[in-house]
């Protein structure tokens, strides 16, 4: 007999709407610390309008289905689990390295469609001291749950090309994508996803309903950056291709050029461009705190450099 732990999904969430959140240790040699779990369960009690799921239903659940932790990652097996669970999110936390490393990696995961939402490398000593760290995550993850449906959009990066790799226009293509990639996400409707995700939907022939909902909603992104064909010019051309996942053609490309100097500024300026393109409202233009834009990009680095990929 299936057990079955709720039966009436929940459609749409508003700031009044509970989010019903499921935790999912890790198994085996990717079992986190002990206590990670209770931990997590208790700072993500304490947001306002949450309902933490019973992990000994939430276990019932995956012994019924056969499920692994570790497959239900993969995002068809995490809509799965959040539809037999009635879960808006879920919460994977496993260990990085082996039994004895202390390095963990935290994943907040929309269940109704599979995507990571947000994610965190952490050292688990660190977060028994302090769990301040944990709470950028936990809002994040909560405020993009209770955008309405309609309103969202998935963007993925293909990246800036530069004219010719190797030349003085290679390292600003690749700041350009992440300095574009860290503006998008100021808006409150705009996830950026992996690239992979959405090759996946793109190629994919046979979408369920709520993947084809995500088609409908997201966005590959590319585009070149080249010296302005004026001889002797000190300007960049740079033209952005905007793929629709649910359209078989792109974008209208937006192109803009802009001098050395003011390239740094671009950034804000082109994500709004994008922004209207998609059908997005872009978020009120304050001047940004340059201290918090320097401290993303340095916890970033950090993690790469800390723990590249699993």
């Amino acid at each position: 007999l299936l057990f079955v732990l709720f039966t009436i999904p929940s459609i749409l969430l508003g700031a009044d709407t509970a989010v019903r959140v499921a935790i999912l240790p890790g198994e085996g040699d990717r079992a986190p610390k002990a206590g990670m779990a209770e931990l997590l369960t208790v700072e993500l009690s304490r947001q306002t309008n949450v309902v933490m799921l019973d992990r000994g239903d939430i276990a019932r659940v995956l012994a019924e289905q056969k499920l692994s932790v570790m497959r239900s990652m993969e995002s068809s097996s995490a809509i799965r689990l959040g539809r037999l669970l009635n879960a808006d999110e879920l919460v994977f936390v496993e260990r990085i390295g082996g039994t004895n490393s202390p390095r963990h990696r935290l994943q907040f995961v929309e269940a109704a469609s599979g995507v990571v939402v947000d994610s965190l490398f952490f050292q688990a000593a660190e977060i028994e001291k302090s769990t301040a760290e944990l709470l950028p995550v936990i809002e994040n993850s909560l405020r993009w749950l209770r955008v309405p449906d309609s309103t969202k959009r998935y963007v993925g990066f293909l990246g800036y090309a530069a004219e010719r790799r190797g030349t003085n226009t290679t390292g600003l293509a690749d700041a350009l994508t992440a300095m574009l990639a860290h503006a998008m996400v100021r808006s409150p409707a705009v996830l950026v996803v992996d690239r992979e995700h959405l090759d996946r939907l793109r190629e994919e022939k046979d979408l369920t309903g709520e993947e084809l909902r995500l088609a409908l909603s997201s966005f590959l992104i590319e585009g070149e950056i080249r010296p302005a064909s004026a001889a002797g010019s000190e300007m960049l051309d740079i033209n952005t291709v905007i793929h629709p996942l649910g359209r078989s053609n792109p974008l209208p490309v937006i192109r803009c050029t802009v001098s050395h100097e003011r390239f740094a500024a671009l950034p804000p300026a082109l994500a709004a461009d994008i922004l209207a393109a998609i059908g997005v409202q872009a978020a009120a233009t304050n001047k940004p705190d340059l201290s918090v834009e320097g401290d993303w990009f340095r916890r970033h680095a950090e993690y790469l450099a800390a723990y590249g990929q699993p």
